[in-house]
């Protein structure tokens, strides 16, 4: 499949999505929660990093190159899975969402 082509794996929180602005303005929709991100939104409506999507697609179609985006949900949050996956294909289109793995044992993976 990809055995010709470096794999590269690219997060998408801090990478990709400006999780600290997205998080600060879940926070304040939910300021009495200690916990923000357990509600549904703050990761479909995060925003993305500038030049974050123009360098992904870069990557994505450099010939010698196969990338996926690595991430991690957050376990407080059973909507993170979803939201990551609608984020992907809003902002990188469905032929993305295809090397989309979300898990919390990123560790796992070699590239």
């Amino acid at each position: 499949m990809h055995f010709d082509k470096t794999i590269i794996y690219v997060d998408m929180d801090h990478v990709l999505c400006d999780y600290k602005t997205g998080f600060a303005r879940h926070k304040a929709r939910f300021p009495d929660l200690a916990l923000p991100q357990s509600e549904p939104g703050l990761y479909v409506d995060l925003d993305p990093l500038p030049g974050a999507i123009d360098s992904y697609r870069w990557l994505h179609n450099h010939p010698e190159t196969a990338v996926f985006i690595l991430t991690a949900p957050s376990i407080q949050n059973s909507h993170s899975y979803s939201e990551k996956r609608l984020w992907v294909e809003r902002h990188l289109g469905m032929e993305v969402v295809e090397n989309l793995i979300i898990t919390p044992h990123k560790h796992l993976n070699r590239g």
